[in-house]
C-alpha cells in the first residue's frame, strides 16, 4: 500500500471496507450536487446526443459479439458483417463529433466545470476534513488545510482513494 508523506509524517489509506464506501458515496453526492448546480442551466444536448449514439453503437457491437457464438466461441459471419458496418458508422460518428465545434466546446467546458467542482470540494475544509479523517491512517490533526502544499497531498490521496474504491465495485 502506498505511503504518503506530509510534514515528515507518514500516512496511508485505510483498508477498503463499507465505511470507506459510505464516505466516498457522501463525497460523490456532494460532487454530483455541485455539478448539477453548476450545469443545470447549460444545454448539453449537442454533446449528449453524440454520447448516446456512441453508447448505442458500442452496446450493439458488444451484443452482436456475444450473440449466437459458435462451438469455439467464434462470431458468426453474419454478425461479423453487421459488426463491421456498425464499427464503420461509429467511426464516422466519432469523426463528426471531433469536428463538431459546439460539441467540442461543450466537452471542454464540462471538463473545466468538473475540475472546478472538484477543486471546490477539496478546498472546503468542512467537506474534505471529515473524509480525510475517515480514510487515512496517520495523525490527520497536523494537516494544515490553509497551506498551498496540502492541495497536492490531498489530490494524490483522493485520486488513489477513488481508484481503489472504483476497482472494488460492489
Amino acid at each position: 500500500m502506498r505511503i504518503y508523506t506530509y510534514k515528515n509524517q507518514e500516512f496511508r489509506l485505510k483498508a477498503n471496507n463499507l465505511n470507506l464506501r459510505k464516505q466516498s458515496a457522501d463525497f460523490m453526492l456532494k460532487y454530483e450536487d455541485y455539478m448539477y448546480n453548476a450545469t443545470k442551466n447549460i444545454d448539453f444536448y449537442p454533446l449528449q446526443k453524440y454520447r448516446n449514439k456512441m453508447s448505442d453503437f458500442n452496446t450493439a457491437i458488444s451484443q452482436l459479439s456475444k450473440k449466437n457464438l459458435g462451438s469455439n466461441n467464434d462470431i458468426p459471419d453474419e454478425n461479423k458483417n453487421e459488426i463491421k458496418k456498425l464499427n464503420k458508422s461509429l467511426t464516422k460518428l466519432m469523426d463528426d463529433f471531433e469536428n463538431d465545434q459546439k460539441a467540442q466546446s461543450l466537452l471542454q467546458y464540462e471538463k473545466k466545470i468538473e475540475n472546478l467542482v472538484f477543486l471546490k470540494l477539496i478546498s472546503d475544509e468542512n467537506v474534505i476534513k471529515p473524509l480525510i479523517d475517515d480514510i487515512l491512517i496517520g495523525n490527520t490533526k497536523i494537516i494544515d488545510y490553509d497551506n498551498e502544499d496540502t492541495l497536492i497531498f490531498l489530490s494524490d490521496i483522493l485520486r488513489d482513494f477513488f481508484l481503489t474504491i472504483g476497482k472494488n465495485k460492489i
